[in-house]
């Protein structure tokens, strides 16, 4: 054997070698069909980049009504007090882990270097670009699990063009940032078959230990993610690989949870213990006198008509504007997932079923997150769904692309050669740009309605009543809210959270029935909020989370707004002398 045969025998050796070691083969070259689709997704990166920004310079006052929720002002309250010397409180005195802690460190430097309104705008604008990150990190991931970049381009247009991903991405709570980290976690797992790097196990509990500090029930869908990471062999060794990612992720987490131990008693944050406590208690005050049997019956009914109100009601009214059209859409996804699995041969049902194995247990583990935050915290509210929604881009490209190479197969038997080779391409771009179009056509409407409605629109009354609060009390009062993130961030003043997600005092008074009495000894002296906690006592204040009437202590002052679902927007004051409030 001469010299120049040896080489290309190990050449060929290592080739075959390299083939055998992957689940999949490489990414095919470009195609006229790719460069067309990557010109489409960049011009929606560009568009969706430049309308994220354009909303989310927009005032404060108008960003509060449209997309900031009450909760996001806890994390730019929080970090502002972070950045100047108050450790990690909202009210500038009670020690509180209420938050997820990987936004609340972004917010930090923001909150140091400049004014506070000018924070909230810089903070929105990264949690734009993070979103847009995200979606192009899973549209590659897309791209690598089918080897099919129009695909990923399509799962780039399903994340960027659905108008509750566009208000998520500046909801300026952890959504965005949780979704990077969720994408990029997906993404290695999706490099796992073709790129096994020794470091790849430390690469991938980096990104699933930033993935929970993003947002800590992620850590069962990074759960799911290192199963799948596992079962597609991304790990070598294997079961070392695993327990040096789970060992990096846990190293990541493990000083929040200790200095939460440390600080609250409990590694669990606030937000997850406080979280329905209210709802508890006003299901427990009306079910007092049944036996045991008939309270756990009518408990668990009571869980699950909240599970089934989020479902399909919440879920829906967020997501599927159009009933009709979001029927079709779901029965075309079931034929296309049902064909896969059933009809699908060799190579391609083995790809099939490798994608959906990535795209399907982290979705469902996902799901289990909103499950028990439905059944068990009794407390889902819209955000909790925005994060996972990477996941739903990933399912809706992996289906895409097996569409797209059923129908290239199905044209690939057709007579004539040119034409066997022209219509796959053709067809490809077309499906995908009128998959894209008919999401729009879909979506704009609704998405233009509710940014003109806003999603809170009953916050506007509580501005005014923050405003009233600033200009009518003194420098040093102190104001009582279950609702205080708006009004700790406009009125000026130290405000008291009362529901206890970010005030782990104001937890065990509700825990134990002592509120009024908390509310005393934290020296409040005003209150601002919808009147509902003080009006909703069914079966008497006393069995109720305040212990005795509320009216007794505080007095109605002035009201804004309209009454809404929540109630009417109320300032009340106290009708007591200081010194009673000492007891």
């Amino acid at each position: 054997m001469t010299a120049g045969n040896s080489i290309r025998s190990s050449d060929s050796a290592r080739r075959e070698h390299a083939e055998s070691s992957t689940d999949l083969p490489a990414m095919p070259g470009l195609t006229i069909a790719d460069v067309v689709a990557l010109a489409i997704g960049a011009a929606l990166v560009i568009g969706s980049l430049a309308l994220r920004l354009r909303l989310a310079s927009r005032s404060i006052e108008t960003l509060t009504i449209k997309v900031l929720p009450d909760d996001a002002f806890y994390y730019f309250v929080t970090a502002r007090n972070i950045a100047h010397g108050h450790n990690a409180t909202f009210d500038g005195q009670t020690v509180s882990n209420g938050t997820h802690p990987l936004w609340l460190f972004v917010l930090i430097p923001l909150e140091y270097f400049t004014s506070a309104v000018r924070a909230v705008h810089l903070a929105l604008t990264l949690s734009a670009m993070f979103d847009i990150a995200a979606a192009i990190v899973i549209a590659f991931a897309v791209a690598l699990l089918t080897r099919n970049r129009v695909a990923g381009v399509f799962a780039l247009a399903f994340h960027l063009l659905i108008p509750q991903n566009i208000f998520a991405s500046l909801n300026g709570v952890e959504t965005s940032v949780a979704e990077l980290f969720l994408a990029t976690t997906v993404l290695l797992v999706a490099l796992a078959p073709r790129h096994r790097p020794p470091a790849f196990a430390l690469l991938f509990g980096i990104s699933g230990g930033l993935m929970i500090l993003a947002r800590l029930d992620s850590a069962l869908v990074f759960a799911a993610l290192l199963v799948v990471a596992a079962a597609r062999h991304a790990f070598q060794p294997a079961w070392p690989g695993v327990a040096l990612a789970l060992t990096v992720a846990a190293c990541i987490v493990a000083p929040w949870f200790i200095w939460s131990a440390i600080a609250m008693g409990s590694p669990l944050p606030i937000s997850a213990r406080a979280a329905g406590e209210i709802q508890r208690q006003r299901f427990d005050s009306t079910h007092a006198d049944e036996g045991a049997f008939q309270y756990a019956r009518d408990d668990l009914r009571h869980r699950a008509a909240n599970v089934r109100h989020d479902f399909t009601n919440r879920l829906p009214r967020l997501y599927v504007p159009d009933r009709p059209a979001a029927a079709i859409l779901l029965s075309v996804a079931a034929i296309v997932t049902l064909q896969g699995f059933v009809r699908s041969r060799g190579a391609q049902r083995k790809q099939f079923r490798a994608a959906m194995l990535v795209a399907s247990l982290p979705l469902f583990a996902f799901a289990v997150t909103l499950l028990a935050n439905s059944a068990y915290r009794l407390s889902l509210r819209e955000w909790y769904f925005a994060w996972g929604m990477p996941l739903v881009a990933l399912l809706a490209g992996v289906l895409f692309a097996h569409a797209d190479e059923t129908l290239r197969s199905i044209l690939g038997r057709m007579d004539g050669a040119a034409v066997a080779r022209a219509l796959p391409g053709i067809l490809q771009v077309g499906l995908m740009a009128g998959a894209t179009a008919a999401l729009a056509a879909v979506y704009v409407g609704d998405g233009r309605d509710t940014w003109r409605a806003g999603l809170y629109p009953f916050q506007a009354p509580v501005i005014d009543a923050a405003v009233y609060i600033r200009a009518t009390t003194p420098a040093d009062a102190r104001v009582g809210a279950f609702n205080a993130g708006v009004m700790g961030f406009y009125s000026d003043r130290t405000v008291v959270n009362l529901d206890g997600v970010v005030n782990p005092d104001a937890y065990s008074a509700i825990r134990d029935r002592r509120l009024l009495a908390y509310v005393q000894r934290a020296h409040v002296t005003y209150a601002a909020d919808y009147d509902n906690p003080w009006t909703d006592a069914p079966a008497g204040w006393s069995r109720t989370m305040w212990g005795e009437d509320p009216n007794a202590y505080f007095v109605s002052e002035k009201t804004f707004g309209l009454p809404n679902v929540f109630g009417q927007v109320r300032v009340w004051r106290t009708n007591q002398p200081p010194n009673s409030r000492e007891r």
